[in-house]
């Protein structure tokens, strides 16, 4: 994936996958970063996020167990822990905080080749967004395009089908 800088269109900022198509959540993203960080600040956030997510396409051990960042918490802790000791060579220890509430700590080490702390913020920012308001997370769910012969159709990751509103970037979702 790549982060595309587009200022004469709507949004500033497209995500495209190795295929050319848009991602359009990643992208929908990259432009809401803009409503709180500088325009030059946008790609180095964007590009941790991208580079956990093109890993996280090609690791063996994410796709033998199916995890994904766009799966449930669960599965997205899974991807991160696998990225920051596998990819980004850090230490991690997990242990009880003062509260006693279950904390995982992360170490760079010498080997680690990442930001650690601009990937931990844009991450962070990343699935705020994503579960912030009901609109965002529908928008975001809705977005695996698939053509029949009656038009286009998207499919929710819940394999809910839902149609294309007027608007390009909404979509309604209906019971099937």
């Amino acid at each position: 994936m790549k982060l595309v800088s587009t200022p004469n269109l709507d949004h500033q900022y497209q995500v495209v996958r190795a295929d050319g198509l848009p991602d359009v959540p990643l992208s929908l993203f990259a432009n809401d970063l803009l409503k709180s960080l500088s325009p030059s600040s946008v790609p180095i956030y964007m590009r941790e996020v991208l580079a956990a997510f093109d890993w996280a396409q090609s690791d063996a051990i994410v796709l033998r167990n199916r995890w994904s960042l766009n799966g449930d918490p669960a599965e997205v802790r899974n991807v991160l822990r696998e990225y920051l000791t596998v990819a980004a060579k850090c230490k991690l220890t997990t242990r009880a905080d003062r509260l006693g509430v279950k904390v995982t700590y992360v170490c760079q080490t010498s080997e680690t080749g990442i930001n650690i702390r601009i990937l931990l913020a844009a991450l962070r920012r990343l699935y705020d967004y994503r579960y912030r308001t009901p609109a965002t997370s529908t928008r975001i769910h809705c977005c695996r395009n698939k053509w029949t012969r009656s038009g286009p159709t998207c499919e929710t990751t819940t394999g809910r089908r839902c149609e294309p509103s007027r608007h390009a970037t909404r979509c309604r979702r209906s019971a099937a």
